[in-house]
């Protein structure tokens, strides 16, 4: 009865660290799985859209729009019209 009780213990000491590697293999790989199906993919242009670096042109004016520098002195859109 000992020798059984012996390999027994045996035993469930050998499979509570093959368990383990295989909880934490199977929780990765679903992580991995996870992730690449979240994952977005990179925006592509369509057939149709044409992209550009060139600005396009405004038709309206800026807004008014005043606020303060870091010396709190006010600062406004217009004081820079016409100038890039």
């Amino acid at each position: 009865m000992a020798k059984q009780r012996q390999k027994r213990q045996i035993r469930q000491g050998r499979t509570k660290p093959l368990a383990l590697l295989l909880i934490g293999s199977g929780l990765l790989i679903l992580g991995v799985v996870t992730m690449a199906l979240l994952s977005k993919p990179a925006e592509t242009a369509d057939a149709g859209e044409i992209r550009s670096a060139i600005p396009v042109e405004v038709n309206y004016p800026a807004p008014e729009l005043s606020l303060p520098d870091l010396e709190d002195n006010p600062v406004s859109l217009e004081d820079y019209r016409g100038t890039v």
